[in-house]
């Protein structure tokens, strides 16, 4: 929408100057269907302000909506809050008629779930049933015991294995077709390896150190220095 002045200008250099309104568009840095809207219509349209439409299914399930915030506020976090979605999935079991939008748009936790700063801001996340988030945050427990990093320590072995089969013996991908062949390039990949780690073993070849990126060499250096 232009300002008034502009709109006079433009009413002035096509009307009392004569000037076409290809040229004024030019001129102004606008098109030529607006330079012809405001020549038949001076006055800018005004927009109408609409009144909040009242939100009567919003105001019956609120009270409910304040209660399942609050017996899921002792398993979530601040950056982890419920789902508007999954919000909506148990009003819907317990009964009530409501729409997706409903319990999102009342929900007095949406600022704590996203900064966007669209018109309807919304975030999905992956709000777990009781049973499985407990199992889950046991599981991210027994990562930080001393059992579970032991057991860990084996994977650098594996993941070593299987790079030096896919950079010698190419197993990433089949050479043959069907099950029965593809089994026999695993055993004789397999076989190969074991072959390649006792001559290692016979010539006194060492296992190599892990490889580091040139930054890492480099910052060791400066450290040293």
């Amino acid at each position: 929408m232009l300002r008034m002045d502009k709109i006079h200008v433009i009413r002035h250099k096509v009307l009392l100057e004569g000037n076409s309104v290809r040229s004024v568009a030019k001129e102004m840095g606008i098109s030529r269907n607006t330079v012809a809207k405001y020549l038949k219509n001076p006055e800018p349209t005004r927009r109408v302000a609409h009144k909040q439409k009242r939100a009567p299914v919003t105001d019956m399930v609120a009270p409910r909506i304040e209660e399942i915030l609050s017996e899921w506020s002792e398993r979530t976090t601040p950056k982890q809050r419920i789902t508007g979605t999954r919000i909506h999935r148990q009003l819907l079991e317990e009964g009530y008629e409501v729409g997706i939008t409903t319990d999102c748009g009342s929900c007095p936790s949406r600022e704590l779930c996203t900064q966007s700063d669209a018109k309807y801001p919304r975030r999905r996340l992956t709000i777990r049933p009781k049973e499985q988030y407990e199992a889950l945050q046991a599981a991210r427990e027994r990562e930080g015991t001393v059992e579970f990093k032991a057991q860990y320590t084996k994977r650098a072995g594996i993941e070593g294995t299987i790079s030096r089969a896919v950079r010698t013996c190419e197993v990433r991908r089949s050479r043959y077709m069907g099950l029965t062949r593809t089994h026999l390039h695993h055993l004789l990949s397999a076989t190969s390896l074991s072959f390649l780690r006792v001559g290692e073993w016979l010539m006194g070849i060492t296992k190599p150190k892990t490889r580091r990126s040139p930054f890492a060499r480099l910052m060791a250096g400066a450290v040293a220095t």
